[in-house]
């Protein structure tokens, strides 16, 4: 009995297989770099989180030198 999950693309032969192959290969593709991404998002985000709470400080400690001047 022949594989029965390939039958529509069976009846194309060859034809059939290499546009399976390919949709296989785009599906691959997108998978793969979807997941890259999404780490690099990841740290991306852990960076920025790290800037801001840098750039709070500076801020909070600019903000009370300008109090003090003008008291």
């Amino acid at each position: 009995m022949p594989a029965e999950p390939l039958g529509p693309w069976m009846e194309f032969g060859l034809p059939g297989l290499v546009i399976g192959a390919l949709f296989f290969l785009l599906w691959w593709t997108i998978n793969t770099t979807s997941k890259t991404h999404k780490e690099e998002r990841t740290e991306w985000r852990a960076d920025a989180n790290i800037r801001q709470e840098k750039t709070d400080v500076v801020i909070k400690e600019l903000t009370d030198v300008i109090r003090d001047r003008v008291k």
